[in-house]
Formats: structure tokens, sequence, C-alpha cells
């Protein structure tokens, strides 16, 4: 978030070089860097509105695994408690991958911390499939360029409460204006160069981000088989 901020908000590694007056944005931006609709440079894709019939709580044969809002953490994070799938209605565009961005387009609570929340995608370790499936209650974020994934991420991160107050629609649920967003949002873009090496700064941070929530789930599933043996004395610690 620091870097994000310090780079693409306050441009402080950039204060030797030359700004220039934006119009779109009202304020100063380095010469060479554009200005452009968020939706010029992201697909914004809502997921599969499905039936409660199609939804199981444990996996069976030929199901997905299904990423919905409960998925999705006030503030910012992912939770890994799944929910599974299988439909005949399933299209490529509700398909995701481990790693992909997605957003909360919806919120029953009307206070703006869930809306337009953003996450990684994490699939469980067990699971052997390379996709899985999202519900139209989020939006996943696809990139046109894809050095520009870690900055769609953080910039909903920093703005999240912006886009909730700003984008919605709806009275008794929050929905999020996709299409309002993707038109009349508009961001700052840098060369080419200086998103490689953003990009290249912050990945392996991401990534071990991922990896650690990984290792996790599996700590907290031997936990959970273990604990019960030791409980009822099916197990036992000898002392070293």
């Amino acid at each position: 978030m620091a870097i994000f901020k310090s780079w693409f908000i306050d441009f402080e590694p950039f204060r030797d070089g030359e700004f220039v007056y934006s119009e779109e944005l009202g304020k100063e931006i380095p010469k060479g860097w554009e200005v452009k609709k968020i939706g010029e440079v992201a697909d914004l894709k809502n997921g599969l509105s499905y039936k409660g019939s199609e939804k199981f709580n444990e996996q069976i044969h030929g199901s997905f695994i299904f990423i919905t809002l409960n998925n999705i953490i006030e503030g910012g994070g992912f939770k890994t408690e799944y929910a599974w799938i299988k439909s005949e209605r399933i299209k490529n565009q509700h398909l995701l991958k481990e790693g992909d961005i997605i957003f909360a387009n919806t919120e029953q609570t009307k206070t703006g911390r869930l809306l337009g929340t953003p996450a990684f995608v994490i699939f469980p370790t067990q699971y052997s499939k390379s996709v899985g499936v999202f519900s139209h209650h989020l939006t996943k974020i696809n990139p046109k360029d894809f050095r520009m994934k870690y900055f769609f991420y953080l910039l909903f991160r920093l703005y999240q409460q912006e886009f909730a107050q700003s984008f919605h629609t709806g009275t008794g649920v929050w929905g999020f204006d996709l299409q309002n967003f993707k038109t009349n949002y508009l961001i700052p873009i840098p060369p080419s160069p200086i998103l490689q090496s953003f990009h290249s700064l912050v990945e392996p941070l991401f990534q071990k981000i991922i990896l650690n929530q990984k290792q996790i789930m599996t700590i907290r599933r031997i936990r959970d088989t273990l604990l019960p043996l030791l409980v009822f004395g099916k197990l036992r610690v000898e002392e070293l």
C-alpha cells in the first residue's frame, strides 16, 4: 500500500521530472503519463447468477469450487471457507483462477465496508482443478495489461470507501454501479517501464502472501484432524 501510494498517488519517485496539469483529474501528473477510463484498461465482469439447488456445502462429483460474497472480508482479504457448485449454465466468463482479483459488488449492511472490497482468490491446497466459479455478487478484474494486476488490487484497497460511497446503487441492498464506474472513473497510467518496475517489485510480495495463506490452511487442516484424536485419547504425545 505504501509503495502504491508513493508511486501512483503522490508521485514521489518522479518529483525530479516534469509535471503537467491534467484537466481530467484536476491535478498535476508526471509528463508522459496517460489518463484513461478504468473500463479502457481492464475488463470487469460479474459472476454466475446461481440457483439454490446448484450450490453445495460439500464437494460432489463434477462440482467446482464456488467463490461467493462470503469469501470477502470486510476491510480487505480473502476468507478461506468454501462452497461448491454444479451447474450446466457455467460459462467461461464465470470461471476464475487462483490469484485472480475479485471485489464485492453487493452489500446488505449499507455501511460501505464491504462494497468494492477486493481480494485475491485462493484455492484449497487439496483442490485438483485449475479453475473455479464465482458468483454474481462478485466482480472479477481482468487487466488488459498483466502488469497492472497488483495496481488494481491496491487501487481498490486504497479507495474502497470512496468507491462504495460514489458508485453504489439501491436502497435496501447496495449494488456496485459497474457501468458508471467503467465509463467515468479515471486513473493515471504510467509508461510501460514504470509499470514493469512496479510489477517486478510487488509481485514477489503478493506471491508470498498467497503462499502463507495456503500454508495456514494446511496447518489448520492438520490441527482439525489431530485435535479430536488427542482429546479422546486416540493419539498420545510422547514427552521428549
